[in-house]
């Protein structure tokens, strides 16, 4: 049967080399303007336009940030740490966002509903001057408009189920009052249950689980470490097996198979004690999800295996520090300390923007597998036409050309030798054949 396929590298088992031999690599974005030297807290992205959440301003761009231009609207402040896309029952795209001293003084959240035009202050400013909302999220509607969650330092949860007009604080437990609300995340779209990413003075935050719509919030951290939550991802979201990934402060990843309930480490690849500020997952139209994350210091990863093993991405990257990520259709843009933002298109992670691909047939395989010097790979087509063979690594770089030219239709066979100092891992076998692609992972050991 044939089947949609958007034309990327999929990994079906353990990640064991990366090739260093990409030519593609981060660019620091808005060279020369503002920006460049600020910090970046958060990131979004709406239609053409990228907000980015500085330590003095949002600035936005609409040309894939070549081109920065600051709020001019009296948006400012010290930080504006927390951005967040809320798109209503209704239609209506809504931006919000939160900060610490946001200017002016009448607010410490801002709402936009004419994409960053003009911002109107809608929940009162926190008495507290160290008080700030640190994070955004929500976990769906229960009536005509989203329900805003809006994570503080030391004021716990506050919530908005009418747009952003009328705030209240959550019942909270467990400590929660008293920690930094660091990240949101929801599992279920069909469900009303939200995670909370908390850190505290101690460092030893959690993650929290409220399943009544903030009346009240379950400390779900059996397996984490004494660590403090910066990030929360989800893979699989509204499947009957959706993970659950958080990013600790010194602790790396951890992720959880069973909505929260234990978490195991998910560190291999990452450095030790790395401190993951970021995480972001795409997941549009491939099979497997790619997890990226930000670390401070160490730049950014990526994970095609959903958390197994995680490998760096951080060619050209001359700031290592990374507060928050974001994607667009054709980038990944990630937002340093004190450096700006920096973008890397998708395809450098073999993630291709073109329309889908219709496959071949399912008949692509190879024997043996795993293999250590060779392997036979062989497929079967109904039609003749112009046909390549590669195979290609991890980022969808080809390592080799099996073949390119006419084929009949009917069944083929290829055989591969291993080049001279190719290292062991996983590699893919890519056949494209008249405007469709049919692929098979291969492991060399």
């Amino acid at each position: 049967m044939k089947q949609k396929l958007v034309l990327i590298t999929s990994v079906l088992g353990i990640l064991l080399c990366y090739s260093q031999n990409a030519t593609s690599q981060w660019v620091k974005t808005g060279v020369g303007e503002g920006i460049s030297r600020h910090s970046v807290y958060s990131i979004v992205v709406s239609g053409e336009t990228i907000f980015a959440g500085t330590d003095v301003t949002i600035d936005q761009s609409t040309d894939n940030g070549d081109h920065w231009t600051a709020d001019t609207n009296g948006l400012g402040g010290d930080h504006v740490s927390s951005l967040f896309i809320a798109t209503s029952p209704l239609g209506t795209a809504n931006i919000f966002a939160g900060g610490y001293h946001v200017t002016p003084r009448t607010s410490c959240i801002f709402l936009s509903t004419t994409n960053g035009s003009s911002w109107i202050p809608v929940m009162p400013d926190l008495a507290d001057d160290s008080d700030m909302i640190v994070a955004l999220g929500t976990n769906g509607s229960t009536g005509l408009f989203l329900n805003i969650f809006a994570g503080t330092e030391g004021r716990g949860i506050f919530l908005s189920t009418d747009g952003g007009s009328v705030w209240m604080q959550t019942i909270t437990k467990n400590d929660l009052t008293n920690d930094t609300v660091r990240a949101f995340a929801q599992i279920d779209t069909n469900s009303i249950s939200l995670f909370a990413g908390t850190n505290n003075t101690n460092g030893n935050g959690g993650v929290f689980l409220t399943t009544d719509n903030g009346s009240t919030w379950m400390r779900m951290s059996n397996g984490l470490p004494p660590a403090n939550v910066h990030a929360l991802a989800v893979t699989g979201a509204s499947t009957p097996t959706p993970i659950l990934f958080a990013g600790t402060f010194g602790r790396g990843v951890y992720l959880s198979t069973n909505k929260g309930t234990s978490w195991n480490a998910a560190n291999s690849g990452l450095p030790d004690g790395v401190a993951v500020l970021a995480m972001t997952v795409y997941s549009s139209g491939i099979s497997t999800p790619i997890l990226f994350a930000g670390t401070y210091g160490n730049g950014v990863f990526l994970s095609t295996n959903n958390g197994t093993t995680w490998i760096s991405v951080n060619q050209g990257l001359t700031c290592d520090s990374v507060l928050s990520l974001a994607l667009s259709d054709s980038y990944l843009f990630a937002g340093t300390n004190d450096s700006g933002v920096w973008r890397r298109p998708l395809s450098d992670f073999a993630i291709s923007a073109v329309s889908p691909i219709v496959s071949i047939s399912n008949s692509l395989t190879n024997y043996p597998n795993p293999f250590s010097q060779s392997t036979t790979i062989t497929f079967s087509t109904s039609e003749s036409g112009a046909a390549e063979v590669t195979i290609v690594n991890l980022l969808g770089s080809p390592v080799a050309r099996l073949f390119e030219g006419e084929l009949d239709a009917g069944g083929h066979s290829f055989v591969w030798n291993k080049p001279t100092g190719l290292p062991v891992g996983m590699y893919e076998c890519v056949v494209r054949l008249n405007g469709k692609v049919q692929q098979t992972p291969l492991i060399l050991k």
